[in-house]
């Protein structure tokens, strides 16, 4: 199991980010269900050479009101291992929906979304069908007219998630406007700004979620966790997207249009 690995990137969570960034081999991996029961484990080394083993259970199928950001206790086992020494897993101060959690995630069904990564790449050049529309993938780019971009839906298994602009985010021209992430209704949205500049052939492009994630508290401890000024909600304020495309006159009002791999 891996992942791209840039040296030079930066990994930042929750404002500060992580202290240090480095590639492992993630090995031993096992995630599966039984009974509606699940089981994870897995081994890495970490920077300094020690082995981390963890390993998961759930012995109960009793439902839980899910809180994203923690997983429930109930009869769950979570075993920790550093050096083959035994180490315990913080639990969260308090119960929630009558359930202790610890200050862990783990799920069979995630998604992770990677939005304006900083990959360099080139502009793709392609052929819009009659409803101003490309799709690529399980990726749909909606246009209100060639090059004018007005939403692009990511399909999953079992949902999408709607990415919308408005105005439409037209590289033709200089403009400022707004957009949302909206993942399914219960994950709440992002909103954010963005700019387009442009000078001779290059383009310079902004985006901000400076809006912030509007979240959707399912019980009282929630609504006191993730209310509007809590870290959770407002980490995304400090990030900042900015790209410098390279056209060279290739913006085609003509039935084609230009995207960027690497912008959305």
């Amino acid at each position: 199991m891996s992942l791209r690995f840039n040296e030079e990137e930066k990994f930042d969570v929750t404002i500060n980010g992580l202290h240090k960034h480095v590639q492992t081999e993630i090995s031993q991996t096992n995630l599966n269900m039984d009974d509606s029961c699940e089981h994870i484990s897995f081994s890495f080394s970490d920077m300094n050479h020690r082995k981390i083993n963890f390993n998961i259970k759930e012995k109960t199928n009793k439902k839980s009101k899910p809180f994203n950001l923690l997983a429930p206790i109930d009869k769950t086992e979570i075993e920790c291992f550093i050096d083959n020494k035994k180490v315990l897993v913080d639990k969260f101060s308090f119960p929630m929906n009558f359930q202790f959690r610890y200050n862990a995630r783990y799920s069979n069904q995630c998604d992770l979304l990677e939005f304006a990564n900083t990959d360099s790449s080139s502009l793709l050049e392609v052929e819009l069908d009659d409803n101003n529309t490309y799709k690529n993938d399980n990726v749909e780019y909606n246009y209100e007219e060639p090059n004018s971009l007005s939403s692009i839906i990511v399909r999953l298994e079992e949902r999408t998630i709607d990415i919308k602009f408005s105005p439409s985010f037209n590289m033709n021209k200089e403009c400022d406007g707004s957009f949302i992430i909206q993942p399914e209704e219960s994950m709440g949205y992002i909103e954010g700004i963005y700019s387009i500049k442009k000078e001779d052939h290059k383009i310079d492009i902004k985006l901000v979620p400076q809006k912030r994630w509007k979240s959707v508290p399912n019980s009282f401890i929630t609504k006191m966790i993730l209310n509007s000024n809590s870290l959770f909600c407002q980490w995304s304020k400090n990030y900042e997207f900015t790209e410098e495309i390279d056209i060279q006159n290739k913006l085609k009002p003509n039935g084609k249009t230009i995207i960027s791999n690497y912008s959305f």
